[in-house]
């Protein structure tokens, strides 16, 4: 019995390829970065210096824009008044004010010093950590402009949002001064990940409970639904290991956001706006800003979803199916045909967008960009996919 056409394009756009897109992804203050999987660089919002480091000042980037041609980024922090990144062979860049009353702007990313260990950073707080676990801030009238903290080495990650909290490679959690180097430990528990905002946080335990703290009462925490089902956890917000989306708050019940079981992460923005990620790469964002969706000032109660890129990598074009015997010509120019004559063919580019194609046998592609994509059909109850070229 033939498909209805509608479930032949239902089934296909669910089966075009849309693996997790992105290496990091940095939400901070007013404005977002996110690494590409393939190693470039995208962002939206708004920053002080009003740059993003593409060599241009503008007041805002509204939708998701690639910045630079750079494709060895391995993380980006984008703050309030700059952006700071690390590339794949270890280097640190700057891009953005060194400071409010800062004249020197660095329009486009700017290598900081030759030194190749640095493993990550925090612009909200500037503070960063190099591959032997040292702790290193931001210190303008050093010659590095970067002094460490104490002498430990086994430091992990830093907490963003202004705070001065730290996770070690034990999982614990401390508190540091970083004027004088001190640090005091909070609790005894072993900590995935932690958020905060000033004095106060969210965090993530090894057991999968959710806590809510304080830096003034670092002994007062306060679990939060007397759960422990909980995968990622920000300020205000989480997700649980079933997928589901909820704000959360450490007096009240959680409120769950939707009826959605397919979240994976999800990110505080100071200025209001949330972001999430679901496990297809898809990125949501709502709350009031910038959001990626084209406006500065429409706001969205509920995650609303952005046209961010979704990179397709060599490796997963390589691991698609071998139909050359029915695929013809390849590569294609303006016309492609197929011997089984599907009535819906869907094509993925490099960053995911799909375009359907109808036809029974051949298919129009001289309107189509010139590139790599993945075809992808239903013949009879089998689905198919090829890697081809059109030029």
């Amino acid at each position: 019995m033939k498909k209805p056409l509608f479930i032949a394009i239902f089934q296909l756009l669910a089966f075009s390829i849309s693996a997790q897109c992105h290496n990091s992804v940095s939400a901070c203050t007013s404005a977002v970065s996110i690494v590409m999987k393939d190693g470039t660089l995208f962002s939206w919002g708004n920053t002080y210096s009003r740059t993003f480091g593409d060599g241009i000042i503008k007041e805002n980037l509204l939708i998701p824009t690639k910045i630079g041609a750079d494709n060895d980024w391995k993380f980006v922090s984008t703050g309030e008044l700059d952006s700071w990144g690390i590339k794949t062979d270890g280097t640190l860049w700057h891009a953005g004010a060194y400071s409010y009353s800062s004249k020197d702007i660095d329009t486009a990313f700017t290598q900081i010093g030759i030194e190749k260990d640095w493993k990550n950073i925090n612009a909200e707080n500037r503070v960063a950590i190099k591959t032997d676990g040292t702790l290193w801030v931001f210190d303008i009238t050093s010659n590095s402009l970067f002094k460490q903290i104490g002498t430990d080495k086994d430091w992990e990650k830093t907490v963003s949002h202004f705070g001065t909290l730290a996770i070690k490679s034990d999982s614990t959690l401390w508190n540091l001064n970083y004027s004088n180097g001190s640090k005091s430990q909070i609790g005894n528990s072993k900590w995935l990940m932690v958020s905060n905002f000033y004095d106060s946080f969210y965090g993530l335990q090894s057991n999968h409970t959710a806590w809510y703290g304080s830096t003034n009462n670092p002994n007062q925490l306060i679990q939060i639904d007397s759960e422990n089902n909980w995968k990622f956890i920000t300020y205000g917000f989480g997700v649980k290991t079933d997928g589901s989306l909820w704000n959360i708050r450490s007096n009240t019940p959680s409120i769950r956001i939707g009826l959605e079981n397919d979240w994976t992460e999800v990110y505080y923005n100071e200025f209001m706006m949330q972001l999430a990620i679901k496990n297809n790469g898809d990125i949501y964002t709502w709350g009031s800003g910038v959001q990626g969706d084209g406006s500065a000032t429409v706001s969205h109660n509920q995650p609303n979803k952005i046209l961010a890129p979704c990179v397709i990598t060599e490796t997963e074009l390589e691991e698609t199916s071998n139909l050359m015997d029915d695929i013809y010509p390849i590569p294609a120019t303006d016309v492609l045909y197929i011997k089984s004559s599907p009535e819906v063919v869907v094509l993925t580019d490099m960053y995911g967008k799909t375009t359907m194609l109808k036809g029974n046998g051949s298919y129009q592609t001289e309107d189509l960009a010139k590139g790599l994509y993945i075809l992808s059909y239903i013949n009879g109850d089998e689905k198919k996919s090829q890697k081809i070229e059109i030029q």
